[in-house]
């Protein structure tokens, strides 16, 4: 017939790239159930790769788990997590069974599923991450040891925790992330965030008991010491803001409170780095006239106005200069710029065109113009 020169519909089948690719579409999705999508579908895999035989052109692959991990832990589901767990297990089970190293989980996979972790408000959600983590550091594997990431998302599901200890915890996780990378091993250099993750466990203390509030602001302040000497990472905005934070919540008020927390507000401005977090953190900390003669430097006889009007763009620019803000994600930098284009024409002004001769014809209106 006339379609004998094309290929028949029912010859093209999906293969494991295909799948892959509906797979990640669902991870990106965000939705709720991406999850359990994303299991049927593997599922579905797993059984085609059962039925065919060496020619099958569908069977799960390490992308194939990852990204159903993946969907798990940007799904938002309350038990992503431990889903995501599941299919990190089916995954190592696969390996075992013949697959080898195609499908042995690696370092990916388990961030996945810490990340997975770190989106969980079920309790134990800390205790389990750190399982996973001690996991990687024990296995001995190349493929599977621990980077940065690891380790700070690790700290970050500490410090969401309501843990009880949850700050010296945190703090024993980052010294061996530290002792690790003085040992050699390589992609394990603490950065800012992961010091800002153990300064945010300790602020996050501060409805626990007496004694471990007291514990948790001794982690701070001995941090932050051992911050600026050990040249491993430099204090940014967000540690000054955590810092401060820290202050306002595990000491009462009072004035070594007020000490403590205009001493590293001063020191804070002196190096550029007062932010958002800062101001509203050291407003908080410190009473009225503390705060106004911290601000006593900034104001001018154009800025008469209560200290509860005030606002970071009130603040001297070298208070500020060294903030480096975080960039906004690639589509809302699109959705700002769309704007912004849109503002330029609706301000453009409206061209003015030089004046023509008009012509009207004498048997249109009886005369000539």
């Amino acid at each position: 017939d006339g379609a004998s020169g094309y290929m028949n519909i029912a010859e093209i089948q999906p293969d494991t790239v295909v799948y892959n690719s509906v797979i990640d579409a669902w991870a990106r999705s965000k939705d709720p159930i991406a999850g359990t999508k994303a299991e049927e579908l593997l599922f579905e895999m797993e059984e085609l790769g059962r039925q065919g035989g060496d020619g099958n052109l569908v069977r799960p692959d390490a992308i194939t788990y990852n990204s159903v991990i993946n969907c798990h832990a940007n799904s938002g589901h309350i038990n992503s997590a431990k889903r995501a767990e599941g299919v990190l297990r089916k995954m190592a089970t696969a390996s075992r069974s013949g697959n080898g190293k195609a499908l042995s989980p690696n370092t990916r996979t388990y961030n996945q599923v810490l990340k997975a972790y770190s989106k969980s408000s079920l309790p134990g959600s800390a205790k389990r991450a750190d399982m996973l983590l001690m996991y990687m550091l024990q296995s001995g594997k190349e493929s599977t040891k621990p980077d940065v990431f690891s380790f700070s998302t690790c700290l970050d599901v500490w410090a969401k925790s309501k843990e009880p200890g949850k700050a010296e915890k945190a703090h024993a996780i980052l010294q061996k992330m530290i002792q690790f990378h003085k040992s050699g091993g390589t992609g394990m250099k603490p950065n800012e965030v992961t010091y800002n993750s153990v300064f945010n466990a300790c602020a996050f203390s501060a409805f626990a008991e007496e004694h471990e509030k007291k514990k948790a602001l001794s982690i701070a302040v001995s941090l932050f010491n051992d911050m600026q000497k050990s040249g491993l990472a430099k204090p940014d905005a967000i540690t000054y803001g955590m810092l401060i934070k820290c202050i306002a919540n595990l000491v009462p008020r009072g004035n070594v409170r007020n000490r403590m927390a205009a001493d590293l507000f001063v020191k804070c401005r002196n190096e550029g780095l007062v932010n958002a977090l800062v101001f509203d953190e050291i407003r908080r900390a410190v009473p009225g006239n503390i705060m106004a003669d911290l601000l006593k430097g900034a104001m001018h006889n154009r800025k008469r106005k209560p200290l509860s009007q005030w606002q970071l763009r009130d603040l001297p620019h070298s208070w500020k200069v060294n903030v480096v803000e975080a960039r906004p994600k690639r589509k809302h930098r699109k959705k700002n710029e769309e704007k912004k284009e849109d503002m330029k024409e609706r301000e453009a002004p409206v061209p003015i065109h030089p004046m023509r001769r008009i012509v009207e014809q004498s048997w249109q209106s009886g005369r000539d113009v």
